[in-house]
């Protein structure tokens, strides 16, 4: 049985019973109580502050940036050979090629600086608190509430 149904159901018991929306007298033993769309709640009061609007004309700023002066790259350095003075057994110097030169890529990362720049900012509106007392409005919000609400009361 859907929620439908049973709320049908509950609605049909109680106009058969005669006292939907009565109220119970003191002869009275029993009843049944519906009561649909619930409770209504006061939606709470929101302060908004008082404010004024100005417009803010058009004007230039300076502003910093970073710029990339010199990107990343690699550099091609070439290695000296090393050269050693050797004897030999009648003391006479001779050199010899220990190692023989070569290059080598070296990475260099980029380099980077500031710069100041004039910028025109157009002219906007601005919202200025004023020395007034808040104006009050309901919120927006909505509180949430049963949809219905069955209860049975019985007296001896």
């Amino acid at each position: 049985m859907t929620a439908q149904a049973r709320v049908l159901t509950v609605v049909v018991l109680a106009v058969a019973a005669g006292v939907l929306g009565g109220r119970a007298e003191a002869r009275d033993h029993g009843g049944i109580r519906l009561s649909i769309g619930g409770p209504v709640y006061p939606a709470p009061v929101v302060a908004v502050p008082a404010v004024e609007r100005q417009f803010v004309p058009g004007h230039y700023e300076s502003r910093t940036e970073t710029v990339l002066v010199e990107p990343a790259h690699y550099e091609r350095v070439y290695v000296a050979p090393i050269y050693e003075t050797r004897y030999d057994r009648w003391r006479r110097p001779y050199t010899v090629c220990v190692r023989n030169g070569y290059y080598n890529d070296v990475y260099v990362p980029a380099r980077y600086g500031n710069r100041v720049v004039s910028v025109w900012v157009p002219g906007y509106w601005q919202e200025v608190p004023v020395a007034a007392p808040p104006v009050c409005y309901p919120a927006p919000v909505y509180w949430p509430r049963p949809f219905w609400d069955v209860g049975f009361s019985f007296r001896f």
